[in-house]
């Protein structure tokens, strides 16, 4: 009996210990902790259409090149490559050294080694009907004819890839650094099927250890990842874990506690607390709290919708060039930043193309800094004066920027414009735009990949809505003409130039009212390091450091 006992006091100190141990080696190991308030609803790349489900793609899945953080294309899995001088064939050379994650499915339970035809399988995958991907159109420009005997793609060897394009497209390479264009084995997709989403296999710094909906999704590092920093061997992390807590103030509160280590997006309630007005660390996070900050490849703006003439009608008071310019010399963007937003972000007075893009080649462009006697003088000669004042003009939005707008208001009050206010459902808002049902409205661009052309084509008169995303159906021939040299210019610095007189063609037609180009902004503890803000958003977590205690 007494041996009994004995035996069990043993046991019961050791399975002590060992969770004492357990607790120790938890402590001990640098898990990078954020909150995801949206949903993620897939992490396969073919569905890597929100920025929730991008940012967990990026931590599992590789693909030929990516972006480093000035925008610039840089090797990953492709180690270079080469563009026809027609810009119709483009041939990457693969490294010899990446691993898909092990998984039972491969042989010996070890990841296979990448080759050529996995890219080629890959791409088939999201232009397949069958996958059903947001993210087929990344290959619009892929000669899939027959002639081309390939259907777009040749794995030439194992190590020697080979895409065939219809005709020339100077952003494909960037378009290539989008989640979409991730590898995965062909064989682990199709054995899942549609559940690929829930069991992923990439090549990523990171690889998937649990997942539970709703709750908590955690990341461990791989061991095999092919990237090293300084001959180092990376991830620096041992493991990334996401909860999904819903209410904006309890992640908040849980960042302030510590209980997060990165957080982003916050609404202007939560800036306050955490930026001065001039847009500084305040002075109660400075040895607690870091952050770091870009501009974004995203733009604010006002919206109009182009009618037959461009001289004003009693239905389209907006269709008067003046008019419109009167109204972006009218708008005090600065204030509405520091008053609305801390800050954070940059007045955007040099037409549609963000910052972002390239702040040496936008700054110098001629646009609409705040100037109310400038804006006065525009009305009077649009036709408007005390005796024979500017109609009343709807702005339509939503509730989310009625701040914005009850800004915009007061500002436009101030020349002699005078706003009605029509907010309507978000979840209605976008179909709307949509069918361009708006005459004046407030609209957001995001860069779906790194190149002005992203931007611009918003104003093709070939690519109106509900077809395509000219919104505002804007039409002027040489905006056209330039719009179509640029798509065949393969000269990086004549493009450039070609891009940003297109940018000037908007500015003087006051196509739209630019507001503010958004900024990235990242706050995390200081226990972290290696963590960077870039201009397209994407949380890169290879090279992030943990501080922790032993």
């Amino acid at each position: 009996m007494q041996l009994i006992k004995y035996l069990i006091i043993s046991l019961t100190l050791l399975q002590i210990f060992a969770c004492r141990d357990k607790e120790k080696k938890d402590e001990a190991a640098a898990v990078f902790r954020y909150n995801e308030s949206d949903q993620i609803t897939s992490l396969d790349p073919a569905f890597a259409n929100s920025r929730a489900n991008s940012w967990v793609v990026n931590q599992l899945y590789s693909g030929l090149v990516k972006l480093n953080e000035k925008l610039l294309v840089v090797p990953s899995i492709a180690k270079s490559w080469d563009i026809s001088a027609d810009g119709l064939v483009y041939t990457f050379v693969l490294r010899n050294d990446v691993y898909f994650h092990d998984n039972v499915l491969f042989l010996n339970s070890k990841g296979r080694k990448v080759r050529a035809s996995d890219f080629v399988n890959s791409f088939k995958r999201i232009l397949s009907k069958r996958t059903a991907s947001l993210g087929a159109w990344i290959f619009d420009y892929i000669d899939l004819s027959s002639k081309s005997n390939y259907n777009g793609f040749l794995d030439v060897n194992d190590t020697t890839l080979k895409i065939y394009l219809k005709h020339s497209f100077p952003p494909f390479l960037k378009i290539l650094t989008m989640q979409y264009a991730a590898v995965v084995p062909i064989e682990i997709a199709d054995y899942y099927g549609t559940a690929f989403g829930n069991h992923p296999i990439g090549t990523g710094p990171f690889q998937l250890k649990s997942w539970d909906m709703g709750k908590q999704l955690v990341l461990t590092k791989n061991t095999n990842y092919f990237e090293t920093e300084k001959g180092e061997a990376l991830p620096h992390l041992d493991a990334v874990s996401i909860s999904f807590i819903k209410d904006k103030q309890t992640e908040f509160l849980d960042f302030m506690k510590g209980n997060l280590d990165f957080i982003s997006g916050l609404e202007v309630q939560y800036l306050r607390d955490l930026v001065n007005t001039d847009g500084s660390l305040s002075e109660k996070c400075k040895g607690k709290i870091n952050f770091n900050t870009c501009a974004a490849l995203e733009k604010q703006y006002l919206g109009f919708t182009f009618g037959t003439n461009d001289q004003g009608t009693a239905d389209n008071p907006l269709s008067n060039k003046l008019l419109r310019k009167a109204i972006n010399y009218g708008i005090d963007k600065r204030k509405l930043l520091v008053h609305l937003r801390n800050n954070i972000g940059i007045p955007a007075n040099n037409g549609l193309l963000p910052i972002g893009f390239s702040e040496k080649d936008t700054v110098h462009l001629v646009g609409y800094p705040y100037n109310p006697e400038k804006a006065v003088d525009l009305l009077e000669r649009a036709g408007y004066s005390e005796k024979n004042p500017c109609p009343t003009i709807t702005l339509n939005s939503t509730r989310e920027y009625s701040d914005w707008c009850e800004a915009i208001k007061s500002d436009l009050i101030k020349i002699g414009i005078n706003l009605q206010l029509n907010y309507l459902e978000t979840d209605i808002y976008p179909e709307m735009l949509r069918q361009s049902a708006f005459t004046f409205y407030s609209n957001n661009w995001q860069a779906d990949y790194p190149d002005a052309e992203n931007c611009l084509k918003l104003f093709y008169s070939k690519n109106n809505t509900p077809m395509g995303e000219n919104v505002a159906h804007y039409s002027n021939p040489n905006f056209d003409r330039l719009y179509e040299q640029s798509m065949e210019e393969l000269n990086p610095e004549k493009r450039k130039k070609i891009l940003m007189e297109m940018n000037q063609i908007l500015i003087e037609d006051a196509a739209l009212a630019p507001l503010y180009d958004e900024a990235t902004v990242y706050f995390f503890q200081n226990s972290i390091s290696g963590l960077s803000a870039n201009p397209m958003n994407l949380l890169n977590l290879q090279t992030v450091k943990k501080a922790v205690s032993k």
